[in-house]
């Protein structure tokens, strides 16, 4: 049976998991204060709101056009910019988990909305949102450093997994190719 769980980011309405499935809830219903803010995925000790950051100063082998060899032009790649992402939302999750424990990507959903060019500085913001069962649910948002500017926007989920059991799984997989 599932922990029930809430997520809300002003407090007065969201979602609680329970065995039953996901049911929304407003404030005032007993399960939304009897669970608020509270985490329940095991080996993590962190808690909802949890917020994190880090920054990349653009850089000719971060473009498109370095990946490209020079077909799509000199702003921030994607994948680049996911993975400012995933430095952010691990590092943080890092900071709460279990000894023997780490977080893995499982789920992205980005918006690339703005060009960012070589020299920028750019920031992502991460906020843990949710957590349930093994997962940990950020929403991020990525900006030029001291500016109001939107780069990029989005969620992504993380899974705890031990990572002894991690390695011998891949060694098993990698076994069979």
């Amino acid at each position: 049976m599932r922990t029930p769980f809430c997520s809300a980011e002003d407090g007065s309405r969201g979602i609680i998991a329970t065995p039953a499935g996901r049911l929304p809830w407003r404030a005032g219903d007993r399960h939304a204060v009897l669970v608020y803010n509270a985490v329940v995925t095991e080996h993590f000790n962190g808690s909802i709101g949890l917020r994190g950051t880090a920054e990349l100063t653009v850089e000719k082998e971060h473009t498109a056009a370095f990946q490209s060899g020079g077909t799509l032009p000199a702003v921030l790649s994607t994948p680049r910019l996911l993975q400012l992402v995933e430095d952010a939302t691990s590092s943080l999750a890092a900071q709460h988990l279990d000894e023997g424990y780490a977080s893995v990507g499982f789920e992205v959903l980005l918006e690339h909305l703005a060009p960012s060019e070589i020299g920028d500085n750019i920031t992502a913001e991460v906020l843990l949102e949710a957590s349930e069962d093994r997962d940990l649910l950020f929403r991020f948002t990525v900006r030029d450093r001291g500016s109001l500017r939107e780069v990029a926007r989005g969620t992504q989920t993380r899974r705890i997994v031990w990572m002894e059991d991690f390695m011998r799984r891949l060694k098993q997989e990698n076994a069979l190719r």
